[in-house]
């Protein structure tokens, strides 16, 4: 049995709940949850961030990405070794998330675990 006592976990801001209306169907609505997500947040972008030679270092996804990049920097040991930042264009969060766990499978990156 694994031990957890000594697990931390560190949140900057509470999870967010997304309460879903009463239904009398008996499945959930995968399109009507994105869309719900999607007016609760703002519009997001991928970003991929790269070494002097052009290595991809760190993909993320992020709607607010100067105060994403200055968290990066303040706890990444790898930060140091970023030298240019790609931003895609925004779009709905849902979609963004998705976007980033795909560009992730794709490309690699040498930090994303």
């Amino acid at each position: 049995m694994t031990d957890w006592s000594g697990l931390e976990l560190a949140l900057e801001e509470p999870p967010e709940i997304l309460w879903l209306d009463d239904s009398d169907e008996d499945t959930l609505d995968l399109e009507a949850i994105c869309d719900e997500i999607d007016r609760e947040r703002p519009p997001a972008q991928v970003y991929r961030m790269f070494d002097t030679e052009g290595q991809l270092l760190y993909v993320g996804c992020t709607s607010e990405w100067t105060a994403r990049f200055k968290a990066h920097a303040k706890d990444k040991a790898w930060w140091g070794d970023v030298r240019a930042i790609t931003l895609d264009d925004p779009r709905p969060w849902v979609d963004a998330f998705a976007g980033e766990k795909d560009t992730i499978r794709s490309e690699r990156p040498r930090y994303n675990l």
